[in-house]
């Protein structure tokens, strides 16, 4: 996967970077220090994510995110000082994939990290209390529920062709349809949404 940091200031643009490759070693990370900096590398390439602070040379408030949307179609996840809960429901607003506040304790920070890496989303809980999709918000077939379940368990498409005696091509369709009903690209992230939205139980879309 391809990432773009962008960050002016160079101590958290490293930490940022290392932390990235220290969850997930196989990503290949570049750092941008300025608006036209970052605005020029996504014109050359492209990127699977972005995170960005809102508040470095050439942009100011949700300017840089508006200008990122309006060329590029990647997703977004701010790493923010700021943690303005009208700022953060602003962020949500213009479809980024995550908010990570930099006051966050480690752990905290890690694990949001983790989740966006992982294709999944991640705010602070008061955005999803107001915003979150309803339990019947996204339907999935009884069908997709249950091999939902078995992809929440760890459970491999052999494992779940043999325990639904179904071929594995037909499992392989469900699961597409599921990531196609849910806006994921991952089994992880599949899990994690599939809990948040109340498809799965909460304890079991990290199992």
């Amino acid at each position: 996967m391809r990432l773009l940091i962008i960050e002016d200031h160079p101590l958290f643009a490293r930490a940022i970077r290392d932390e990235v490759i220290r969850l997930a070693p196989q990503n290949s990370v570049m750092i941008a220090g300025s608006a036209q900096d970052a605005l020029d590398a996504l014109r050359k390439q492209e990127f699977d994510l972005v995170l960005a602070d809102l508040a470095i040379p050439g942009a100011s408030g949700l300017s840089l995110l508006k200008q990122i949307r309006a060329q590029s179609t990647t997703r977004v996840a701010i790493i923010s000082a700021s943690d303005d809960p009208v700022m953060v429901h602003a962020v949500f607003a213009e479809r980024a994939v995550g908010f990570i506040s930099k006051a966050s304790p480690p752990e905290a920070f890690s694990q949001a990290l983790y989740l966006i890496l992982a294709g999944a989303s991640h705010f602070p809980e008061y955005v999803y209390a107001k915003s979150a999709p309803t339990p019947g918000a996204i339907q999935l077939t009884n069908r997709e529920i249950t091999v939902m379940r078995l992809i929440a368990a760890g459970k491999q498409n052999k494992e779940i062709a043999r325990e639904l005696a179904l071929g594995i091509p037909t499992v392989k369709s469900h699961i597409k349809h599921i990531y196609a009903k849910l806006g994921v690209k991952t089994r992880v992230a599949a899990s994690i949404k599939a809990g948040q939205c109340g498809i799965l139980p909460s304890s079991a879309s990290l199992t």
